[in-house]
């Protein structure tokens, strides 16, 4: 049922008033059909009533002219289940005309013609005991069906067709808001979209631009902050390090100048996680395969242990910079935990994908949906060597964040540790 049912805004509205409107249609139908039929029982017993109670015997042209029943001499009353309501409207017809009498009526259906009607069967005591007529009902007396189809058609046009445009107008800026959140990414200008609908809606609009507005400034207010407090950290640590190169205790002076080295390190990725928020520069066209090949062959020149697998030629409008250093780390990170990695390249419909595969331990099942985040380590030492600054991964999602793309972190079914960078293929990049 729930597959069946619309999704949209503007469609559910429309398919709740439809039926809204086909139930009071079909209940009003049903009460004019009983009020019809309600209706000509009165008349027939009313008519039946009055003829029985005059036998017939008085000359009055109009009453022999509307009468269509026919009526016999009988003992007893009919049998049945009694109107009771007819009866007593009968019985007050013929006190209005001085004729007080009891009236019997029963609704049964009657064979008229050749054919079975509906119909009633009136009795009126008299003086030799009761008098019966079967009078049918008219078929005319039924609820014609085609007026009042054309009525529910007329209701729908009348009533459907304003509450549609009113879900269209509501539904369109909705849909353009809830693209806008979908695409927006960190660092980039909050969208522009145009207040329309009704006031709700752009009411909702605009605070949803505000929102945005007041989260950029937040963003460029930290990379601000970042940028200064690096700027400031780099001369202390220069100065250190300065310090460090005259100690005369040659392997006091190696541990110094190495805890330096490691704090510049994470103090350099604290500012590129930083910086990634907004890259400056416009995307490039640019060759994924032949990125992939540079990045290993650097790795490699580093003393880093890395294979390529398949490398088909795709093409994709990225930050070379951002890719590169994203990729760096995740061929680091296999080097590190897993003594290498291999590095693919395929395209997945839009989508150009990465993946850097190892066959290490992988990560702890606990750690795999939070992994990537900022300062969640996946390896939980402090040891620069062993565990890194808990920030690789982080500006690895960045980076496919800033392009509009994911990274995906597996274990391997095998052993080992999958971390796929997916990044749209056909799709610009602010």
């Amino acid at each position: 049922m729930r597959r069946l049912w619309p999704r949209r805004l503007g469609v559910q509205l429309a398919v709740l008033l439809a039926l809204a409107l086909f139930a009071a249609q079909a209940v009003n139908l049903g009460l004019l059909a009983a009020s019809r039929r309600y209706a000509a029982e009165v008349q027939a017993t009313t008519l039946a009533a009055s003829v029985l109670a005059r036998r017939l015997d008085e000359d009055r042209p109009s009453l022999r002219s509307r009468w269509r029943g026919r009526f016999v001499q009988a003992g007893a009353g009919p049998e049945g289940k009694r109107r009771e309501r007819l009866e007593r409207v009968a019985e007050d017809t013929l006190s209005e005309d001085g004729d007080a009498r009891a009236v019997r009526v029963v609704r049964t259906p009657i064979e008229w013609r050749g054919e079975t009607r509906r119909g009633v069967s009136v009795a009126v005591e008299g003086d030799g005991g009761w008098v019966h007529a079967s009078v049918p009902l008219r078929r005319r007396d039924d609820v014609a069906i085609a007026p009042l189809l054309l009525q529910t058609g007329l209701l729908y046009l009348i009533v459907l067709l304003p509450v549609l445009w009113l879900a269209r107008r509501i539904a369109r800026p909705l849909a353009a808001l809830t693209e806008a959140a979908r695409t927006h990414r960190v660092g980039a200008p909050p969208p522009d979209l145009p207040e329309q609908g009704p006031e709700d809606v752009r009411q909702l609009t605009a605070a949803f631009t505000a929102m945005q507005a007041r989260i950029a400034a937040l963003f460029a207010e930290r990379d601000a902050m970042l940028g200064a407090i690096g700027h400031d950290l780099r001369t202390p640590i220069t100065a250190l390090r300065l310090r460090a190169e005259q100690v005369q205790d040659e392997r006091l002076r190696g541990k110094m100048i190495a805890s330096l080295r490691d704090t510049e390190a994470m103090l350099e990725d604290v500012l590129t996680l930083a910086r990634f928020g907004a890259p400056s520069g416009d995307a490039e066209e640019t060759d994924l395969a032949a990125l992939a090949k540079e990045t290993a062959d650097t790795a490699r020149a580093a003393g880093e242990r890395v294979t390529l697998g398949v490398l088909p030629s795709v093409r994709a409008a990225v930050h070379p910079v951002l890719v590169r250093r994203a990729l760096q780390n995740l061929v680091g990170n296999a080097h590190r935990y897993a003594n290498g990695g291999r590095v693919e390249l395929r395209q997945e419909k839009d989508e150009a994908v990465l993946t850097v595969t190892d066959d290490g331990p992988g990560l702890p099942d606990g750690f795999l949906a939070g992994a990537g985040t900022a300062f969640l380590r996946g390896e939980g030492s402090r040891s620069r060597s062993t565990g890194g600054t808990g920030l690789g991964l982080a500006i690895a999602r960045r980076v496919a964040e800033v392009h509009g793309g994911t990274l995906t972190l597996t274990n391997r079914p095998g052993g080992g540790f999958s971390a796929a960078l997916r990044l749209p293929v056909n799709q610009p990049v602010r």
